[in-house]
């Protein structure tokens, strides 16, 4: 089964807005695809529903379990071995995970990420794109 890694921005997109990162977090929800989290991505989308969208803890919580119960956790053995992206080191922390889990793509919204297209084999594209690759 393919396995990818969804950034933090596309979780707090699915959560928040649904649309098509929500399509893929379906997608691992009807078990056509493993998604591969850290704690440090799930740190992040649960900082930013609680920051930017003003979510209530209630719903920050049941958010939190939505995550872990379609994600698979990595280790985090790799945590702070990356130095690709230079302009906003955090997004090292997304190509950690999606390396140490063996992903095949990377979805994200994030124009450092996107800028690499591809790192140590592992595509990176946005929702539309994986969606259209997967489905078409």
């Amino acid at each position: 089964m393919l396995t990818i890694t969804v950034d933090s921005n596309m979780y707090v997109s699915a959560l928040g807005f649904g649309g098509l990162p929500m399509s893929i977090l379906q997608m691992a929800v009807d078990g056509e695809i493993r998604i591969a989290s850290s704690s440090f991505i799930q740190g992040e989308v649960l900082r930013i529903l609680r920051t930017k969208l003003r979510w209530d803890e209630d719903r920050v919580s049941a958010a939190e379990m939505f995550i872990i119960s379609l994600t698979i956790p990595t280790r985090g053995r790799l945590f702070d071995k990356i130095d690709a992206v230079k302009d906003d080191p955090t997004d090292n922390r997304i190509l950690e995970c999606a390396l140490e889990s063996g992903s095949a793509f990377i979805v994200t919204g994030d124009k450092h990420l996107l800028g690499l297209g591809e790192y140590d084999g592992i595509k990176i594209m946005r929702a539309a794109d994986f969606l259209q690759f997967k489905l078409g």
